[in-house]
Parts: C-alpha cells; sequence; structure tokens
C-alpha cells in the first residue's frame, strides 16, 4: 500500500492528475529524457502522413490545449519548429498542432528518432519514406544549414576543396554566413 501511495505521489509531482485528459499539464521531467517523453506522446497521439503531392504533414492531438502550447514551445525552442496554432476540433474536446514546413518535418525526424531505440516502427517508416522523397525530389530548404549541422558536415573532411566540392549547401551557407573559419578550424592548412 506504501509503495502504491509513493508511486501516485510521484506521478501527481511530475504533473500527471486524476481525469487527466482535458487538463494535463507538460511534466516536469529531466530535459534528457524531454524528446523520449514527447517522441512517446507522438507515437500514442500523433500522426505522419505523405500527401498526394508528396509533401508531409505531422500532428499531434490532446484532449489539453495547454499541454499542446508548451509542447509547440518546447520543440521550437530544442528544434526550431515553426510556432504553430493550435486547433480545436468541432464537436470534440480534442485540440491539433501540426507542421507542414519541410525543414520542420526533416528536425521532427531526426529529434524523434535520432539515436532511439524504443518507437513505434510505422510512424518511423513514414517519417523516413517522407525523409527520403524530400531528399529526391527537392533541394534541402533555405533554412536547413543552420550552424550547428555546417559544421557537423565540415567535421566530415579534412581539407576546405574537399568540403566545398562534397558539400556545396553546406558549405555555400558557411561561407555565407561567415562560419566557415569557426566550423573548419579542424582541418589542415593546404
Amino acid at each position: 500500500m506504501k509503495i502504491e501511495r509513493r508511486l501516485i505521489n510521484d506521478l501527481k509531482n511530475i504533473g500527471l492528475l486524476p481525469n487527466k485528459s482535458l487538463n494535463i499539464m507538460f511534466p516536469k521531467i529531466n530535459k534528457n529524457l524531454e524528446r523520449h517523453f514527447i517522441r512517446g506522446y507522438f507515437d500514442g497521439d500523433g500522426n505522419i502522413y505523405i500527401r498526394k503531392n508528396k509533401s508531409s504533414r505531422c500532428s499531434i492531438c490532446s484532449g489539453s490545449k495547454i499541454f499542446l502550447d508548451e509542447l509547440n514551445k518546447k520543440l521550437n525552442k530544442n528544434i526550431n519548429t515553426k510556432i504553430n496554432n493550435v486547433y480545436n476540433i468541432i464537436n470534440t474536446q480534442c485540440s491539433v498542432i501540426g507542421w507542414g514546413r519541410k525543414i520542420d518535418i526533416i528536425n521532427l525526424y531526426h529529434y524523434f528518432y535520432e539515436d532511439s531505440n524504443f518507437y513505434i516502427r510505422r510512424k518511423k517508416d513514414i517519417f523516413h519514406k517522407s525523409f527520403i522523397l524530400s531528399k529526391i525530389n527537392n533541394r534541402k530548404p533555405t533554412d536547413y544549414w543552420i550552424f550547428e549541422r555546417c559544421k557537423k558536415e565540415a567535421l566530415k573532411y579534412n581539407k576546405r576543396c574537399d568540403y566545398k566540392k562534397k558539400s556545396k549547401g553546406s558549405y555555400n551557407s558557411a561561407y555565407y554566413n561567415k562560419w566557415l573559419d569557426e566550423i573548419c578550424e579542424h582541418m589542415r592548412k593546404k
């Protein structure tokens, strides 16, 4: 009985309440576990689909608009997704938030599945297919090459000339944003 009471109190302390579906708050959890929690929530109450024009749409629903607003802010802060409006679904007590920009879909894919072992395979496969289609059918969006991605890409090369030749988009973004010297520090001089 004491263990049960302790578990109930622990769940309340991180924000889980009885009859939570309409008033759930984003739980107070360790920052390192946040993306795993969000992925799990997406696996339960989210969806990803590919439209006829090969673009993708990802959405998450909840009975709690407050929860979705907080989730929206956290995703914006952690992976720079666009802050979108949370909409109420007509004739239900459900709210939904969605993303359709290619860069948001790409960022969500990496955030959910990079270095992750537990997920619903079907949803990851749709994300992956959408990710592959966006790479095949289009160039990367203009805001894809952020500083962190350019730095990670530059680390693959030992010389600037190889980096410039083999990763033009990343190199050009680094050049125009004046990051080139900083992200190429590790490279040998000619």
